[in-house]
């Protein structure tokens, strides 16, 4: 008797222990509005967190959050799924959650890597209130203008053969746009200009460009802008000269207080002053287009042109303007550069230069409040009226103190609140978007991923979603949805080159590109099939012959699908399958709509037809009844 008494204690004790097994499928949550509300917090909010479970499957879920942990109600159910949630009061730090789930004897945890055994706190989710990529921004189409190369709307304001010297040999006037650029390309000037931008608007706004991103506009001698003459005016040479003369150099003259056609060009105030005017009503015209600018910032460094220093001594004898530090030990800007032979004036050459450049000057921000001060006032300034342009690209910004991109972003938000700043990041970017800084940094990741996968097909269709995945587990979903993907820019060769002029490979990577998690960017001419393997020609002319050809057709209708579907902006991003040959099928997912990406980067035909239901094909290129051919592509949108 006692003995059944035993066996019968135990089954109950079994029975009472045991639970259906488990449904790790059915557990879930993310960074989306669904389940965390709202997505994006203001310093003060309450946040409401969810999970998902299978319905009537587990004993238990807590929320865990900075050490913390709660118990999650059962906020709702659905014929297969129960949803927790718990709300946190009043947020105003920033906060790091997971979530652990009982069922009978398992314990599980999970974060941004899903179910976790042993819980790895490297990707727990965060929360940071008060940190919002501008809602503008999130659902854009950027394109990267490099203004030399794109259009010459005005060639009354072209540089002129030896209108100056620079790096050790005259400017070339390059009069044929069609010409392939040179070695040394850096002093060469096909003639773009601003309003050759103006006049190519109703293009830009077809092709269904939302922001017009510029490469450097202030005055400078190169053809790049990234040495900086003067920040407080757009160049002349892209904007308008109204007040000319002077002469150019003698040939074989290096002395640039010589140059005194250039010397009147950029130094002249009302050459400057009618240049900013022409840059204010251009984005005045792109506003009223519903389009954006953003502008590029180069705060590291400066050009040895630059009115500070003035080593070319081309402001030393100009009215209006004072000594600059290379000139006179008493210049006011003498604080605004390192010099490291005090001894040495008149005619200090000993300034630091930007990794040892001495035609780019480092700016001395520690021991300079005036520079500081000065440089605070120029990002201001660009957001401001009459110029309004609505954010910075901020160039090599992880070699300047993270404590001036702060106090350069509040001088910023404090003339234009939804003002954008994106920085030039290479490496892993986190730290830098923690609301403080950047709102976004360009995803140079991305490109690598793209380029090694789709271009030189060196990895395998695991090894790109091994890294895709890691690349996206990295940063918030707020600040996921804002990072800047690129597949080209001034800085790397074009992404046709590594293809080898393979015009499959590219639209597969531009597909990918434009149906990603992120902000996606063209650089100017990636429309038209420009390619380019070095610096130089990576920067050739905008070829404008081939408007209209079928690969701008194809750039245009990819655009427009990335902006009609919210899916592709704000959706999840689900791997559906994958092959040792490259395919590569995704989805994404917002609320009930999908978006399903078959690309085929291998040599063998797909069979689609059991990864997706009823749906249309928004684009494909060899797809075929179900079947996906190699190298092809199908965008589909599931109903």
């Amino acid at each position: 008797m006692v003995e059944n008494q035993r066996q019968a204690l135990k089954v109950l004790q079994y029975v009472y222990n045991t639970k259906t097994a488990l449904n790790f499928g059915a557990l879930f949550a993310d960074g989306t509005d669904s389940y965390r509300h709202p997505a994006e917090l203001k310093i003060g909010d309450s946040v409401t967190l969810r999970f998902r479970t299978g319905r009537n499957n587990v004993d238990a879920v807590y929320l865990v959050y900075n050490g913390e942990r709660c118990n999650m109600q059962v906020e709702s159910s659905d014929e297969l799924f129960d949803y927790y949630a718990y709300t946190i009061s009043e947020v105003t730090d920033d906060i790091d959650y997971y979530y652990m789930v009982l069922a009978g004897n398992a314990i599980c945890y999970y974060n941004k890597l899903g179910t976790q055994k042993d819980l790895n706190p490297d990707y727990n989710f965060q929360i940071a209130p008060g940190f919002s990529v501008p809602k503008w921004a999130r659902g854009a189409v950027f394109y990267q203008i490099f203004v030399d190369r794109f259009y010459n709307g005005d060639p009354s304001n072209d540089v002129e053969d030896n209108e100056y010297c620079y790096i050790g040999e005259g400017t070339r006037k390059v009069k044929d746009w069609f010409k392939y650029p040179d070695n040394m390309d850096v002093r060469s000037f096909y003639g773009g200009d601003l309003q050759g931008v103006m006049d190519k608007l109703d293009y830009l706004q077809g092709l269904g460009v939302d922001v017009i991103y510029l490469n450097p506009i202030f005055v400078s001698p190169s053809n790049h802008k990234y040495d900086i003459q003067d920040y407080d005016y757009v160049d002349p040479h892209f904007g308008k000269i109204v007040k000319d003369g002077g002469e150019c150099l003698p040939e074989g003259c290096k002395v640039n207080k010589e140059a005194s056609k250039y010397i009147m060009r950029v130094t002249d105030k009302a050459n400057l002053e009618a240049s900013n005017e022409l840059f204010a009503q251009l984005v005045e015209e792109i506003h009223k287009r519903g389009m954006r600018v953003i502008l590029d910032g180069v705060f590291n460094h400066c050009g040895s042109f630059n009115k500070w220093l003035d080593r070319e001594c081309i402001y030393e004898n100009q009215e209006g303007y004072e000594k600059g530090a290379y000139v006179d030990y008493q210049s006011p800007y003498r604080s605004f550069f390192k010099f490291q032979d005090p001894w040495q004036w008149p005619y200090n050459g000993t300034y630091n230069g930007w990794w040892g450049h001495d035609t780019l000057p480092k700016l001395n921000y520690e021991e300079s409040e005036k520079l500081y001060e000065y440089i605070m006032r120029i990002g201001e300034k660009w957001v401001s009226p009459p110029y309004n342009v609505d954010g910075w690209r901020l160039d090599v910004a992880n070699e300047v103190d993270r404590g001036f991109w702060r106090d350069f972003r509040r001088a910023a938000h404090e003339e234009n609140p939804e003002s954008v700043m994106i920085g030039e990041i290479w490496e892993s970017s986190e730290t830098w978007l923690n609301g403080d800084m950047f709102d976004s940094t360009m995803n140079y990741d991305f490109r690598k991923n793209c380029r090694d996968f789709f271009a030189l097909r060196k990895i395998s269709a695991e090894e790109f979603h091994d890294r895709i995945v890691k690349m996206l587990l990295r940063y918030r979903t707020g600040t996921l949805r804002g990072q800047l993907n690129l597949l080209d820019s001034h800085d790397v060769n074009r992404f046709l080159s590594y293809c080898e002029g393979d015009l499959r490979r590219f639209r597969l990577a531009e597909v990918f590109l434009f149906t990603s998690p992120g902000i996606p960017c063209v650089f100017y001419g990636d429309e038209l099939g420009m390619d380019g393997s070095s610096e130089t020609t990576l920067r050739g002319p905008m070829p404008w012959e081939k408007v209209q050809d079928e690969e701008d057709d194809f750039f245009s209708r990819l655009i427009a699908i990335r902006k009609e579907h919210e899916e592709l902006t704000y959706g999840d991003y689900t791997l559906r399958y994958m092959d040792h040959d490259g395919g590569y099928i995704y989805q994404r997912t917002w609320g009930d709509h999908k978006i399903t990406v078959c690309l085929n980067n291998g040599s063998t035909t797909i069979d689609l037809r059991e990864y997706w239901g009823k749906g249309s094909v928004l684009l494909s290129e060899s797809y075929e009844a179900g079947k996906l051919g190699s190298m092809g592509y199908a965008i589909i949108e599931e109903k």
